[in-house]
């Protein structure tokens, strides 16, 4: 944001929580496209539009500055199909497996996450050395993969049988359509707190992020590259905890683990500010101070994980 014209923190924030923030409102015309249409053709779709946003990306380095960046982070929100690899599961995963696949979905997000802050690091390294722009590199690199990812996806991706998962996907028994049962609605009352739970952590992540690298560079003179590496191993470990916790919620439950995770996240956020508002914090030992910030980070986002993977 800096380098193209406007270094405040409010536009970066707007620009890294904007996608979370338009994402919701297209959730349910998105679900009936992917009803008329098909997880396939849905998820090329998706796939084009990350394409286009992108070379978008690469394009605001040369003219549109601040604004195109802006607008590309829109329509990646605009275009993000996160209930598709919800379906898919639901189609795909047997109701014995569906548990453990929701854990390895949300473990996949936060090793996602960090993989994506490693090769940002690495590229920025390659950039440098070979000299290359370090602004643009990323962007010709994300365009690079989706280009790679489109063809694979048309030759190797099976669309689910809708009907399969009733019975479970490895078994050869099939529903004929007039066999296949009433879906009644879930109560509302009972959804309820499951989407706030959704939301909040949403918000919470967002802010986390934003904070975490202001936090590096303000406190402890980190270049961005090395602050997206710091957030990056949070992340990693968030990961390995939860795909830890599985076997922790077999013994515990569903209500205990989202519960539990929930109220432990909210008595470790508040940590944050009690470190930022202590005298002296900016004077600690750079490596204690670190190592301070990273354990309350991991264990408020490994609870919010688990009540995210819950609801």
């Amino acid at each position: 944001a800096a380098r193209l014209g406007n270094p405040s923190s409010i536009y970066f924030g707007l620009v890294v929580g904007i996608t979370s923030i338009t994402t919701p409102f297209v959730s349910r015309l998105w679900n009936s496209v992917i009803r008329s249409t098909s997880l396939n053709a849905v998820l090329l779709m998706n796939a084009s539009i990350c394409l286009a946003c992108s070379l978008m990306y690469v394009l605001a380095n040369y003219f549109g500055g601040d604004v195109l960046l802006l607008i590309s982070r829109v329509v990646l929100g605009l275009g993000s199909v996160q209930s598709a690899s919800l379906k898919y599961l639901g189609c795909a995963v047997s109701t014995k497996r569906v548990k453990f696949a929701h854990f390895l979905t949300t473990a996949a997000r936060s090793y996602a996450f960090a993989l994506g802050a490693f090769l940002a690091f690495l590229l920025s390294v390659l950039a440098s050395y070979a000299g290359w722009n370090q602004h643009t590199v990323p962007g010709w690199f994300t365009a690079f993969l989706w280009l790679t990812y489109i063809p694979l996806h048309k030759m190797f991706f099976v669309e689910p049988d809708v009907q399969a998962a009733i019975v479970g996907p490895e078994s050869r028994i099939r529903l004929h359509e007039e066999m296949k049962p009433d879906r009644s609605r879930e109560p509302f009352q009972g959804l309820v707190p499951c989407f706030a739970a959704i939301f909040a952590i949403a918000v919470v992540k967002g802010s986390f992020e934003i904070m975490t690298i202001e936090m590096t560079q303000n406190l402890w003179q980190f270049q961005v590259m090395m602050s997206s590496l710091y957030l990056g191993v949070i992340m990693l470990i968030v990961a390995l905890t939860t795909l830890m916790a599985y076997r922790l919620e077999r013994r515990l439950g569903e209500r205990r683990i989202f519960v539990g995770g929930l109220i432990a996240a909210t008595l470790l956020i508040p940590f944050y500010y009690i470190l930022i508002a202590l005298p002296g914090f900016d004077q600690m030992v750079t490596n204690m101070s670190m190592a301070i910030y990273m354990v309350v980070s991991i264990l408020a986002l490994s609870a919010l994980n688990l009540g995210l993977t819950m609801a």
